[in-house]
């Protein structure tokens, strides 16, 4: 899951991934179907990292 969102937003630009955390409500099964939605939620200019941090917030449901 988190490898998925490392991914698309890496195709994006050159990322350092800074922190990340989650919490399931109940259990995703082996043979579950989900689908994941993220959305950035603010975008902060950072000189230190020249760059920009994104805030993003998700939600997966089962399909």
């Amino acid at each position: 899951m988190l490898g998925t969102l490392a991914t698309y937003v890496g195709e994006l630009e050159m990322t350092v991934g800074l922190e990340i955390s989650y919490q399931f409500k109940k259990a995703i099964f082996v043979d579950d179907t989900i689908e994941m939605r993220w959305q950035i939620t603010k975008i902060e200019h950072s000189e230190k990292m020249r760059g920009d941090i994104l805030h993003l917030e998700g939600e997966i449901h089962n399909a």
